[in-house]
Formats: C-alpha cells, sequence, structure tokens
C-alpha cells in the first residue's frame, strides 16, 4: 500500500512538473497591466497569441463564440462593400467592434451604447454582424434584454449584464432593442455608463465585489429613434440621452448585396482583432494620447465642455480606430468624409436632444445628407467642366454642386414635396433661408445635367443657394472629394 501511495506521488509530481500552468480568466479584455488581451480562447499580446485551454466561465457567457473562419482577405472584401459614399452609418457601426476595447482609454469610467435606428428591413442589423466578425462569429456577442413590461425574450437583467462583465472591454450587439420600455432603455443607460450591472449583496450586507465590471460599447439597432422615446423634459432624460449616440440608416442596403455580405461575413472572421490589437498593445500611452487629440479636435470644431463631450468621444474613438484600421490595410475608407460625416450627426443629435427645435439650415442638411445619390457635383477646369470623382448621380438628379462658381441648385419642386412630406412650412424656410444669406434666388431655370455628358436633364426651377457662406462647411481640405456638400450648423 505505502509502495502504491508513494508511486501515485511521484507520478502526479512528474505530471506537474510538465503540465504547464493555466491562468484560469474571469473576464475578457485587457489585463490590468495592459500587456495582453483575453478572449475566450487565445490570450494577445503585442508580438504572440497563445492558446489557452476551455475556459469554462468565459464559454459558458459566450456560447457563440467560435474560433477564427476563413481568411483575413475574405473578411476585407465583405466590409469593402460599405466603402462607398453614403454608407457612413455602416462604416461607423462596423467600426464599433474595434472601437469598443480603446472607449475608456479617453477617461470614461463605463461604456457607452452606440444606436442605429431606420424602418424594418434597411440592413441595420448587417452593421452589428460586421462588427461582431471583427471577433469572431457574425453573432458571436449579440446580448437581449427582457423587458418584463411588455413579455419580451431574452435575458433576464443579472444574466444580461453578467454577459457584458464577461465581455468587459469587447463590444455586445443588441438587434432591434426599441421593443424595450422607456423605463428599461433608460435602465440600461445607467447601468452601461457606470459599467455594471445590480451589485449583489454579500451576506455582510455590504455590495459584493465580483468580476462583472465593464468598459464597453453596446452596439444596438431599433426602428425607431431611442432619443425620441426618452422624451427629453427633464434633466435626469437629458443626461441619458447625451451618452447615446445615435444615427439614423436612411438608405437599405439592396436585399441582394446585404445577403452576399452576410455570407461573406458568415465564412470569414475573427481575424481582423488580433492586428488591431497588437498594434494598440505595442504602444498604449500613444493610443490614449492619440484619442485625446481626437477629442480635442471635435470638441474645437463643436465648441464642447463638460458633460456635453460624450459624443466627441465617440466620434474620436471610432476616428482614431478608422485611423489604425487604414494603416493596417483593413479598410480603405475616406477619412475626411468620416470626419465630416461625424461632426454633421453631432450637429444633429444636439438639436435633437436641446430642444427637439429644427433649424431651416438644420433642414437644409438633412436633405443634402440624404440626397447624395442624387446630386452631381462638378468641376470647371479651363472652361471645361469636369465631374469630381465620377461623382454621376445614380437616382434622378436633384441637386447640382458646382463648385468653380460656389453655387447649389436644388430642384425647387421636388424640395417643396419634400419639405410638405415633413409638415415643414416651405415659404417660412425659403424666408429664413434667404434672411441668413444662405438663400440667394428661388425659382431660377437651370439644367442641372448642363455640361455633363450622359446626364441631360430638361431646365428645371430651382433654389439657388451660396456655397462660400459659412453655414456650409464644405472644403477642398476636408469634403474636396465628397460626394456631396455638408453644411455646418451653430
Amino acid at each position: 500500500t505505502d509502495h502504491l501511495r508513494n508511486y501515485m506521488i511521484g507520478y502526479m509530481e512528474q505530471l506537474q512538473r510538465r503540465a504547464r500552468a493555466e491562468t484560469v480568466y474571469a473576464q475578457c479584455g485587457f489585463t490590468e497591466d495592459y500587456t495582453e488581451f483575453v478572449l475566450p480562447d487565445r490570450v494577445v499580446t503585442a508580438s504572440e497569441v497563445k492558446a489557452i485551454g476551455a475556459n469554462n466561465t468565459l464559454r459558458a457567457a459566450l456560447p457563440k463564440w467560435k474560433a477564427p473562419a476563413g481568411t483575413l482577405e475574405g473578411w476585407k472584401q465583405a466590409v469593402a462593400y460599405f466603402n462607398r459614399p453614403g454608407r457612413e452609418v455602416m462604416q461607423a457601426a462596423m467600426l464599433i467592434g474595434f472601437a469598443s476595447p480603446l472607449y475608456h482609454m479617453i477617461g470614461i469610467a463605463g461604456g457607452g451604447q452606440f444606436n442605429v435606428f431606420g424602418r424594418a428591413g434597411t440592413g441595420k442589423s448587417l452593421g452589428l454582424r460586421a462588427a461582431c466578425s471583427v471577433w469572431s462569429a457574425p453573432d458571436s456577442t449579440w446580448v437581449v434584454l427582457r423587458d418584463n413590461d411588455s413579455m419580451s425574450p431574452g435575458d433576464t437583467p443579472k444574466s444580461f449584464y453578467n454577459t457584458l462583465g464577461k465581455l468587459r472591454h469587447i463590444m455586445a450587439a443588441f438587434d432591434e432593442c426599441s421593443c424595450l420600455s422607456q423605463r428599461l432603455i433608460g435602465d440600461m443607460q445607467y447601468q452601461l455608463t457606470n459599467g455594471k450591472g445590480r451589485s449583489r449583496l454579500g451576506q455582510d450586507g455590504e455590495a459584493r465585489e465580483g468580476h462583472n465590471d465593464f468598459q464597453l460599447l453596446l452596439n444596438t439597432t431599433s426602428n425607431d429613434s431611442l432619443h425620441a422615446k426618452f422624451q427629453i423634459d427633464n434633466d435626469v432624460a437629458h443626461a441619458q440621452a447625451v451618452r447615446l449616440f445615435e444615427v439614423k440608416l436612411e438608405h437599405a442596403i439592396p436585399q441582394e448585396e446585404g445577403a452576399m455580405v452576410a455570407e461573406l461575413l458568415r465564412e470569414n472572421n475573427g481575424h481582423a482583432a488580433v492586428p488591431f490589437l497588437q498594434y494598440v498593445l505595442r504602444d498604449v500611452r500613444g493610443i490614449g494620447d492619440r484619442l485625446r487629440n481626437w477629442v480635442a479636435h471635435y470638441d474645437k470644431q463643436l465648441n464642447r465642455t463638460g458633460h456635453d463631450r460624450f459624443s466627441s468621444s465617440y466620434s474620436a474613438t471610432l476616428t482614431l480606430v478608422l485611423e489604425i484600421a487604414l494603416e493596417l490595410g483593413l479598410v480603405e475608407y475616406d477619412l475626411n468624409a468620416f470626419v465630416m460625416w461625424n461632426l454633421r450627426e453631432i450637429r444633429r443629435m444636439q438639436a435633437t436632444i436641446n430642444d427637439g427645435t429644427t433649424t431651416a439650415e438644420f433642414i437644409l442638411d438633412e436633405f443634402m445628407r440624404t440626397h447624395m445619390a442624387n446630386t452631381l457635383i462638378v468641376d470647371n477646369n479651363a472652361g471645361n467642366t469636369i465631374v469630381r470623382r465620377e461623382n454621376m448621380p445614380s437616382h434622378a438628379l436633384r441637386v447640382r454642386v458646382d463648385l468653380y462658381d460656389k453655387k447649389v441648385y436644388i430642384d425647387q419642386g421636388y424640395l417643396r414635396n419634400w419639405f410638405a412630406e415633413r409638415g415643414v412650412a416651405v415659404d417660412e424656410q425659403r424666408s429664413n433661408l434667404r434672411a441668413a444669406g444662405v438663400l440667394l434666388n428661388s425659382g431660377v431655370k437651370v439644367s442641372l445635367g448642363k455640361g455633363c455628358r450622359g446626364v441631360g436633364t430638361m431646365q428645371t426651377r430651382c433654389w439657388v443657394l451660396d456655397m462660400a457662406h459659412t453655414a456650409f462647411s464644405f472644403s477642398e481640405d476636408a469634403g474636396g472629394d465628397s460626394n456631396v456638400v455638408p453644411m455646418k450648423r451653430a
């Protein structure tokens, strides 16, 4: 008996010497010293990727997490479908996947929410799938919160926030969250910005310290605006609203194209995270400095201070990760156009949050933003009219931008109908724009396609606007290659 016992002890000691000690990780994300980033199946350092054994804690919380599939080139082909003017919403939704681990480096204690809203069937969920595919399968980090008020399916709040705690820095995706009640959306905002779910009490009555804190971005979609759902009429609702970055998907992704992209993402995913993380881990301090520089840039452009700077933080993080993705060759998106899009969206959100009123310039900006496919931008070189960046309108021509004489021409009849559909008083808006010096004339007969081969149009009565006016933020530096002339509002 003694001989058998000594044999087993010696055998176990030998196994222990041979076996590599394995660390059990309670959460994904950066380690405390920012030298490693933990995934459910791997640990990424600045120079290597180390496989880890089956970690029951993380694997149980993230059952859809899969090993990388396909190739990085296949993934790049999928997200390249967003690389066109007017697809900045989809670019941002995908980039949230990269942005989530860096957002807290700005100095924000908790996390935040990025929401894309629009009518059903526009392809909003494709952005979520693209963001998840940065890390793993296109549905690898999807979560659903159950609303007992409306009996909606999903996880209990305890389970929901426990999953966010396991992800810690990795983005979570929630498709169609507008089914939640206003109360639950507000509560979710509170929990996200605090970076933790409801604390559990220990036997001594004190809040139990657990491994469920998180500093991530929740990437969501909804059919309706969540800002509108807050009914911003008090300080609490306003505080919740300013912490939500929300954009509208105006133009639907064609169904056939969306299906093709979704299939490419299903077959190719999980490859982009490693080169991105290694880039960050090689210079974490430098990444923080670059983040703060972008925050300062947006704050300066928007005259932001204090509690109103949340949207600047979102945009700064998105812009930096696009910069990094461009350096790594992961995407080929237009950085300048993306910055201009962020500025327009922040101004639009601010107008919505502050008082719900809409200025004439704001309405005109919305028209310009949503009619890129109907816009022709032309230049003039030695008397020859040329199209900027082969910008031939893909839909009926409604807007002409002449860079050489700094004029914008808009189809007057079409614009009046567009105003009417939104319940906007056309004559009042025209008077306001004329008083502001933006509108130079109306009822002027113009051939919108004049001088451009293949864009023949009859003469149309148009509004004529002054592109040199300060209401327009168009410039050769920031928007010279843009597909549409953006505007800015005070």
